[in-house]
């Protein structure tokens, strides 16, 4: 009998009781946490740099390899106030070589560019929740339509803006054209900065980032829109 690896645990009879056996796969080796730590740039300094960073941070620990290779470099996680993050510092030079904030690895450079990008998402949540998005609403229209037989007849209906994560999103239902000229049924969509998706009934296409976005994007509603 082939017993499929994988399997943490079956149950077997043994004279009329059930017992629990569990069943290791011959081929798994334990990971072996290897420290970061270094005589050249001792943790706590580490983790000032990281701090430097992440003001608020507190609790540093040593992740090692966790997530960055210890090659030349001290990785300390620390939990900053909104996240945990871990930072990869050079050594030798001081300095901050990557970040992981629990969903991507940024350079400094990537780092610096997103949070530009969160700051002008912020003023721009401003100014719609003012009133000002007409610019916002043609170009998300215009985003989206783009590719739809006949842009210029597409209904929209129940949209309003959304603010997960300080990036402005325009969220609703839209009704478009197929090629025989008939309208298709009103189907959700968002637009943001960072991507725009359409539902699809096949779920393929825009339609997977649609089911797989729409939710984390259109979550934060914090203005409907003047219709």
């Amino acid at each position: 009998m082939r017993i499929a690896v994988g399997i943490l645990a079956t149950v077997i009879l043994l004279g009329g009781c059930a017992k629990r056996v569990k069943v290791v796969d011959p081929n798994f080796v334990p990971h072996e946490f290897k420290s970061s730590a270094s005589s050249l740039l001792p943790l706590s300094v580490a983790a000032g740099i990281c701090a430097k960073e992440f003001p608020g941070a507190s609790n540093p620990q040593d992740d090692g390899d966790n997530n960055f290779t210890v090659q030349n470099t001290v990785n300390v996680r620390m939990e900053a106030p909104t996240q945990s993050v871990i930072c990869s510092i050079n050594e030798t030079t001081r300095e901050l070589e990557r970040v992981h904030d629990g969903r991507h690895v940024l350079t400094p450079a990537e780092l610096a560019r997103q949070r530009a990008a969160m700051r002008e998402g912020q003023a721009q949540t401003e100014r719609i929740a003012k009133g000002d998005y007409a610019d916002f609403l043609k170009t998300a229209k215009r985003v989206i339509t783009d590719k739809f037989k006949d842009p210029e007849s597409t209904r929209f209906r129940d949209l309003y803006f959304s603010n997960a994560g300080g990036m402005p999103t325009l969220c609703g239902q839209l009704n478009s054209k197929n090629s025989y000229g008939a309208y298709v049924g009103y189907r959700g969509f968002y637009y943001n900065s960072g991507s725009a998706a359409v539902e699809t009934e096949d779920g393929r296409g825009t339609g997977l980032a649609y089911s797989n976005m729409s939710k984390e994007f259109c979550s934060s509603k914090f203005r409907d829109l003047d219709q």
